[in-house]
């Protein structure tokens, strides 16, 4: 992305992932988060879930991601803040962005998660810096 094309309103790609259990239990290992919500598929049923949940931090890494590949190696996450809406589960996991404001080489930036059913699981707001703009 250039400061060309960093103007308000400029969507970031459209992007998924496809969260799997394994993958789930590995990022529990990486992370040290073990909490049965995100292995334990009995459990997570005995608890009205209908199947086991996808790690916040996760989520809010995913939607990192949609920042780096649209800026690639041309800027930087100056802030990231995220708000959790409701519960994601394995399947597809879409990630998407858009540019809210602009201000010298700065960028404000809107971005959101989705579950496979298209509601929003993740929503989270970003300043990012743009080298060279």
């Amino acid at each position: 992305m250039t400061d060309a094309n960093l103007t308000v309103g400029t969507e970031f790609a459209r992007w998924s992932t496809q969260p799997t259990s394994r993958q789930l239990v590995k990022y529990a290992g990486a992370v040290g988060d073990y909490n049965e919500h995100h292995y334990d598929l009995p459990f997570i049923q005995s608890l009205g879930f209908r199947d086991v949940l996808v790690h916040g931090s996760l989520q809010a890494a995913w939607l990192a991601v949609t920042v780096e590949r649209a800026i690639a190696r041309n800027g930087w996450i100056t802030m990231f803040d995220v708000r959790y809406l409701r519960s994601a589960f394995p399947g597809t996991y879409w990630c998407e962005g858009r540019v809210q404001s602009t201000s010298g080489n700065e960028a404000q930036v809107a971005l959101w998660g989705e579950g496979d059913d298209g509601v929003r699981c993740a929503e989270a707001s970003a300043t990012i810096c743009i080298e060279g703009s």
